[in-house]
């Protein structure tokens, strides 16, 4: 799981500790090719942008991004994360940026491991009661630069996913179509077991 992009600026690095946080986007980045275990691997990923409550020396909102593979696997780390947002174990119905950007989470974001490292997502739990959820300030027009460039890594091109139809009740910034599930010649499922589910990109 490669998490720890701060996109506000001047190399400032997120606080380590616990933070309510909002899945402020989601992006599908297609299918990419991982080195892990020493095996080369090929997984649909999807990047999801969490905006946390606390606030840079410029007043914005520090930014983690979240490489997951897009597995709907119980034991994958999206589905740890959905489970996390919705407070219950995800339905199929779930999988779908309408229904989990702009909900909660409760992040405990990890101190980097050396001075040139960012912090990372160490752990996530749904929002403790008596905690105030937090609406996302993320622009998510136009699609940030790192999306772009890991769309065109894709392997065999990227291609965007099906929209599912209009929900009224959606958030703002939702990208308003389904997550992507395992496709053919993905190893996701055996990738997604390893570490309880952990992906370590």
């Amino acid at each position: 799981m490669r998490i720890g992009y701060s996109s506000s600026g001047g190399g400032e690095k997120c606080p380590a500790g616990f933070h309510v946080a909002v899945l402020a986007a989601a992006y599908d980045i297609g299918r990419q090719k991982k080195s892990y275990a020493g095996d080369e691997k090929i997984m649909h990923q999807v990047i999801l942008v969490w905006e946390v409550d606390k606030r840079d020396s410029k007043g914005r909102r520090f930014t983690l991004t979240d490489y997951v593979t897009a597995s709907t696997n119980e034991k994958s780390g999206l589905t740890k994360r959905l489970a996390a947002l919705l407070a219950r174990p995800p339905t199929e119905a779930d999988y779908d940026t309408d229904v989990v950007v702009g909900k909660c989470a409760y992040l405990m974001v990890k101190a980097p491991d050396n001075p040139e490292g960012w912090p990372r997502i160490d752990n996530l739990t749904p929002l403790p009661p008596g905690f105030q959820p937090i609406k996302a300030e993320f622009k998510t027009d136009p699609v940030p630069k790192y999306v772009e460039n890991a769309r065109a890594k894709a392997v065999g091109g990227w291609k965007a996913p099906t929209p599912t139809p209009p929900n009224k009740s959606a958030p703002a910034g939702a990208q308003g179509g389904a997550l992507p599930s395992r496709e053919p010649g993905d190893d996701t499922d055996t990738i997604a077991r390893e570490k309880a589910g952990d992906i370590p990109f």
